[in-house]
Formats: C-alpha cells, structure tokens, sequence
C-alpha cells in the first residue's frame, strides 16, 4: 500500500502512515467504538492520492456484508482521510457475489483501488463517490483457483507464483504456470512457464489481453542464464514487474534476485538478495521502485 513515498503499516493495534520521503510515521486514531466496523488486520488496506486536494490520501478497507459468509459479499469501506484527519464509512451501492475473499495487496491505479485476490481476480471501486459501486474483474480464463471454499489456502504457493502489478501505466497478471499448489505433490513440474496477461477493459466482455509465455526450459537453456550461474531445473519465485517495462520480470531464486526479459527469454541481470528467504514475497516488494 503506497503512494508516492507513503505506505501504511500496522503494528498489534495500531496502525501508522508512513512517509518515506521524509521517515516519519503518524500513528492513525482509533476507529471510533460506535461505528459498525473497525479496522481488521485480516483485510488489505488501500492507499491513494485525493484527486482534489493535493498532498492528502484516503486509507481504505473493504468490509464484508457477512463474517460468516466467508467474505462472500462487502457491503462497507471504511476510509480514514488525511484532509480531514477523520474515520468515517461508506455504504456500497452495488458489490457482486464472488469467492471467500483473499488478500494479496490493494493497488492504487488509474483513480480507483484494486483489492487483489490472486485465486480469483480483482475488486474494484472509485473510493472517493459518495456511494462507491465495488466491480469485479475475474483472472483470466484458465487461470482461476475454483473450488477453495473455506479450506485451507496454499497461500505460500500462491504468492511465489501469481501477481498482480502495475507497469507502464496498466495493470500486468504475472502466472508461474505447470506446478501443483498441493504440498503432498511429489511429482516434479510439468513443462512449467511463465506467463503474463494485461487488464485492458475491466468492464468488458474480454477485460485480459495475453502478452507473453515463456517456457522455463527455455529460460534455462538460455545463454544469458547459464553465464549468470543459476540453478538448472529449478523454478524461481515470483518477486515483481519492472514498473517501466513490462516484459521484465523479477524473480528470487534462493540468494539471488534476477532479470528476466520474458520475451526474450533472456537475463538481463543477476544480483545477491539481502532479503532473508522467509520475506522472499511479492507482497514484500510491491513498495520497491526500481531505478
């Protein structure tokens, strides 16, 4: 969650607003008791830049309709704006149905916040109309995780091998592709790739339009991939997508953190990763700016 230099972090229960410009954090005031939500550490929240008041943001966090309903349905965003240095709540006028929801991040994009759930797809709303309409934009076809329900989620696997990422200007659905997500799975991959999708009309009949494919024995076999000293045969995790190239990926394999030219299925650089290997997570690097 950031915006220009700022993110929001919690800490037990409190939650601070981050500049990174300047290193100061502003702890948030509480959510007032007698509103009908309060602020969940099990829900993403969202960051953006006010469109009429420059220099001040909105904090947001989607709210179910039901608990109990496995977060089948949001009916509130709760919000907090720098402007007015005040909580307060907004009802939906509209939210589809959908799966029990995951949180992987909310991007701040083109206006709007996306609540990213990378099993099924995005939710998205403009946070600033009085009564905002939450949509849905599905992944694309073939790529959906049905059938999760309220078991438990291969969340580790999950994040390695699927993001969600802005780049040059549109939003970018990046897929390791040809690996179980079963932990008991001990059969080795089959022909894994990757893959990579733009969102082009969220709104529309296709919203996806599919960019690229590469296979990792392709990668592999790559002269750029061998002079770089990578491990034959063994599929990296997902780390985030040049945000002013999108055929670039990144990608962490063990200690290293390296380049990948997708299209050309070239490594354009490889370098030692100080990030301990627990951390090694898109979410954890969705606040990098490459230079």
């Amino acid at each position: 969650m950031a915006a220009q230099g700022l993110g929001v972090a919690d800490s037990d229960d409190d939650y601070f607003l981050y500049n990174a410009n300047d290193s100061i954090a502003a702890r948030l005031p509480a959510v007032p008791t007698d509103f009908p939500v309060t602020l969940s550490p099990r829900r993403t929240m969202g960051l953006i830049a006010h469109p009429r008041r420059p220099g001040h943001y909105m904090i947001a966090q989607l709210h179910p309709a039901d608990e109990a309903a496995a977060m089948k349905r949001h009916d509130a965003l709760l919000w907090y704006s720098t402007a007015t240095g005040q909580w307060s709540v907004k009802q939906l006028a509209s939210a589809p149905d959908h799966e029990p929801w995951g949180a992987h991040g909310v991007v701040a994009h083109g206006g709007l916040l996306w609540w990213v759930d990378v099993a099924h797809g995005m939710l998205f709303c403009d946070p600033f109309d009085d009564h905002p309409r939450l949509r849905l934009v599905p992944l694309p076809a073939g790529c959906e995780m049905h059938g999760l329900g309220k078991n438990l989620r291969p969340t580790i696997l999950m994040d390695q091998r699927r993001l969600m990422r802005p780049s040059q200007g549109m939003l970018r659905y990046v897929e390791i592709q040809g690996l179980s997500y079963d932990h008991a799975d001990v059969d080795g991959p089959i022909n894994p790739s990757v893959t990579m999708w733009t969102l082009v009309d969220p709104e529309g009949p296709h919203p996806w339009r599919f960019e690229c494919e590469a296979s990792f024995a392709d990668i592999w076999a790559h002269d750029s991939y061998v002079a770089a000293g990578l491990p034959q045969g063994k599929v990296p995790k997902l780390a985030l997508v040049h945000p002013s190239n999108h055929d670039v990926v990144y990608f962490f394999q063990d200690t290293a953190l390296f380049a990948l030219d997708v299209r050309a299925r070239r490594v354009l650089a490889c370098e030692g990763c100080l990030v301990d290997r627990v951390f090694q997570d898109p979410l954890f690097q969705l606040e990098l700016e490459l230079v």
